[in-house]
């Protein structure tokens, strides 16, 4: 799978499949300069600052993978946890907004879900720097240690314990004090800059997932159990 994508707009996006000889064509490009990557069995490729109407060449290196298991507070073996392979290279800011983006509008980092001895792993990692995220809706989130990867290496090691979390209450009321039924409550992690406005329009349904959700009953009281430790806005 080849696939050009603006650094600045991960939405303006064109995919093809490389044929039999390796060749590839992607169309309806935009007058901008795209980073063209590439992923197979074979390996991973990228070529940065590519302008439509270029010929390149992608050479793939060695695929390398990341794996690890997810475990509770107990030390058991979570199974159906979501775990996320987030990339957290910092060279360039607008990029890793555009990754932010590209992840809220359902492009950005992998995902894959634990078996039935919480095993997870991913294939055709790229290069740089990661970490990885679980979520279980049953066990809480974990968090892993920011980890390299090399061209061919495998990083198996990773082994993520979940924290239960906490929980989170309140009630929602009118200006003059009365219970609001059925309300929508989001927890949104407080973050600035873009990444925080993205952010407070995930909690507000236009994109994305809050952390956390919940609607108020009749007397106004609502909870979300399971909260990562944390700053939150609540919308």
């Amino acid at each position: 799978r080849v696939e050009a994508r603006l650094s600045m707009n991960p939405m303006a996006t064109s995919s093809a499949t490389s044929k039999e000889d390796g060749t590839f064509t992607l169309t309806r490009l935009l007058s901008m300069p795209y980073d063209v990557t590439a992923a197979s069995d074979a390996g991973t490729g990228r070529v940065e600052n590519v302008m439509p109407g270029t010929t390149v060449t992608l050479r793939l290196v060695a695929p390398a993978t990341v794996s690890g298991v997810v475990v509770d507070a107990a030390g058991d073996p979570v199974v159906g946890c979501r775990a996320t392979l987030t990339k957290k290279d910092a060279s360039d800011a607008m990029r890793q907004q555009a990754f932010l983006m590209g992840n809220m509008f359902g492009r950005g980092g992998a995902s894959r879900t634990t078996d039935a001895v919480g095993f997870f792993e991913f294939r055709n990692v790229e290069p740089g720097r990661y970490v990885v995220e679980a979520k279980s809706d049953t066990a809480g989130t974990g968090t892993s240690q920011e980890f390299p990867v090399a061209a061919g290496q495998r990083v198996d090691n990773l082994r993520i314990v979940l924290d239960p979390g906490s929980e989170f209450s309140g009630v929602v009321e009118t200006q003059r004090g009365e219970p609001v039924e059925g309300a929508r409550v989001s927890l949104i992690a407080a973050t600035e800059g873009l990444p925080g406005m993205m952010s407070m329009l995930a909690g507000t349904g236009i994109a994305g997932s809050a952390v956390g959700s919940a609607t108020s009953d009749n007397t106004g009281a609502f909870r979300i159990s399971r909260v990562p430790a944390g700053t939150y806005t609540v919308v």
